[in-house]
C-alpha cells in the first residue's frame, strides 16, 4: 500500500515550512505566486491528496442526518442501532449529528405517515429503511430538494436515492434454497414463514427461494405459505400443516428474524431435529438453536455494518461531496452454521466489536 503523502513531506521536498505548504494548498494569503506554484507542482508530482475530513474538523461543520427505520426489542434492529451509534461517536468531532426516528416494524403505514409529517428542512441528509414501495415518492421529494437520501436493509431501485446499502434479498432466498435442497437431498416438502404482504424483503427472499427449488430441486414440494405476522400460533399452524403431509422429509425457510426465532422454538418444542430449518439473522437465542441442531443454517445480513457504513458514507457525501461509483453497495450474505456460531455475539460479528 502506497504511503500517504503529507504536508510535511511536501515541505521537506520544497525546503520550506509546513505553514507555507498549508497556505499554498489551501489558497491562503501570505505566500508569493512563485512559491505557491512550486509547492503545487511538487504536491501533484508526489500524488498529494487533501484530507478533507480533517479540513471539515477544522471548519467545525454542523450537519444533521435523520435515520428513519423500524425498531423494537429484536436483536436485528438493535444491531443496526449499535452500528449507527458507533459511526455517530466517530463523526461527532466533524459536527455530524444523528437523529434516530423509529417506526413500528409491523406497520408500514405508520412509516408513511411519519414521512408525510416529517420536517425535511430540519435535516441535511436522510437514511431510510423503507418498509413499503410507497416510500419512493418521499425519497424522490427529498432528493429533488437537493438533499441526499441513502436506503439500507431494503432498496427502492426506481427511486432517486444516492445509494442503497445492504444484502441482495433475492440472492439471500436463493442461497437458502440451495442449502435446503442439498440438506434434503432434493426431495420432501417445505413451507416458508414470513410477513410477505407487508415487508418487501421477506417476499423477495421467498421468490428467490422458490426460484431455486423450482429450477434445481423439482422433487421438493413447496406447501402454500401464509403470513405469520410475528405471531407464534400462526407459525405453529403452518408447521403443523407441513408435518401432516405424507412427505418423508420436511423443511422450513424462515425469511426474517422474528419467524426464525419462533420457528426455532417450535421445532425444539416438538423435538424434531429431522426438520431442516433454514433461517435469517442471528441472535444469541437463534445461535444457540443452531448449536443444538434445531436450526441447520442462518443467512446473516450484518445489520451492524448496515447502520455503521450508511452513516459513514452519508457523512462523506456531506463533508467531501463523495458520490458512489455504483448506487447499489452490497453487503455479502454470510452463512452461519453450527461450527461458526462462536463468531457472533448479540447478533454482531465479533470482530466488528473491536474495530
Amino acid at each position: 500500500m502506497a504511503k500517504r503523502v503529507t504536508m510535511e513531506m511536501i515541505a521537506r521536498a520544497c525546503d520550506t515550512s509546513i505553514g507555507t505548504v498549508d497556505r499554498a494548498l489551501n489558497n491562503r494569503k501570505g505566500i508569493n505566486a512563485e512559491t505557491r506554484q512550486r509547492i503545487m507542482g511538487k504536491a501533484e508530482e508526489l500524488g498529494y491528496r487533501p484530507n478533507i475530513m480533517a479540513s471539515a474538523l477544522s471548519r467545525n461543520t454542523d450537519a444533521r442526518i435523520a435515520f428513519i427505520y423500524p425498531t423494537n426489542a429484536h436483536a436485528f434492529f438493535s444491531c443496526i442501532t449499535k452500528g449507527i451509534q458507533k459511526a455517530e461517536a466517530e463523526l461527532s468531532r466533524y459536527g455530524i449529528e444523528i437523529d434516530y426516528i423509529n417506526t413500528d416494524p409491523h406497520d408500514p403505514a405508520s412509516q408513511l405517515k411519519l414521512l408525510e409529517e416529517l420536517d425535511f428542512d430540519g435535516y441535511d441528509a436522510f437514511a431510510i429503511n423503507p418498509l413499503s414501495s410507497k416510500c419512493s415518492a418521499f425519497v424522490d421529494a427529498i432528493a429533488d430538494s437537493g438533499k441526499p437520501v441513502a436506503l439500507f436493509n431494503n432498496d427502492l431501485p426506481a427511486s432517486r436515492r444516492l445509494f442503497y446499502l445492504g444484502t441482495d434479498n433475492s440472492q439471500c432466498g436463493r442461497i437458502a434454497g440451495e442449502i435446503m435442497g442439498l440438506i434434503m437431498q432434493g426431495e420432501g416438502a417445505v413451507t416458508v414463514l414470513g410477513n410477505f404482504v407487508h415487508i418487501m424483503p421477506f417476499y423477495e427472499r421467498y421468490e428467490g427461494f422458490c426460484e431455486v427449488i423450482h429450477d434445481y430441486y423439482p422433487n421438493i414440494d413447496i406447501f402454500p405459505s401464509s403470513d405469520c405476522r410475528y405471531e407464534q400460533d400462526l407459525v405453529e399452524k403452518n408447521i403443523d400443516k407441513l408435518l401432516a403431509s405424507d412427505a418423508k422429509k420436511f423443511g422450513i425457510f424462515s425469511t426474517g428474524y422474528s419467524c426464525t426465532e419462533m420457528a426455532c422454538r417450535s421445532v425444539e418444542a416438538r423435538g424434531r431435529k429431522d426438520i431442516t430449518l433454514v433461517g435469517c439473522d442471528v441472535s444469541d437465542e437463534i445461535a444457540e438453536a443452531v448449536k443444538k441442531g434445531w436450526c441447520k443454517a442462518l443467512l446473516y445480513q450484518d445489520p451492524f455494518q448496515q447502520g455503521y457504513q450508511t452513516a459513514q458514507l452519508l457523512a462523506r457525501n456531506l463533508l467531501e461531496g463523495w458520490v458512489p461509483e455504483h448506487s447499489t453497495l452490497s453487503i455479502e450474505t454470510r452463512t452461519v452454521l453450527r461450527q461458526n456460531t462462536v463468531n457472533y455475539s448479540g447478533g454482531i460479528l465479533r470482530r466488528e466489536l473491536f474495530i
